[in-house]
């Protein structure tokens, strides 16, 4: 397991957690029937498969097995 890439990838959520954030507040803002907020509505559901999908990669850092080979 290579630590910086983890920290790198504890990074990269967390950025994508602080921007799930701000659109769910941009949502907030925004009238439920305007086109916009269908837009805001879909980016924040693709920023959380990306956390998603990003928190399976962790479990194969933490992995003893290496794919290199």
């Amino acid at each position: 397991m290579n630590p910086e890439m983890k920290s790198g990838l504890a990074e990269l959520i967390a950025q994508l957690e602080a921007l799930q954030i701000k659109a769910t507040s941009l949502l907030g803002s925004v009238d439920a029937n305007h086109p916009d907020a269908h837009q805001i509505t879909d980016a924040a559901g693709f920023i959380t498969d990306a956390i998603n999908s990003l928190q399976k990669i962790g479990f194969g850092l933490e992995s003893e097995t290496s794919y290199d080979d």
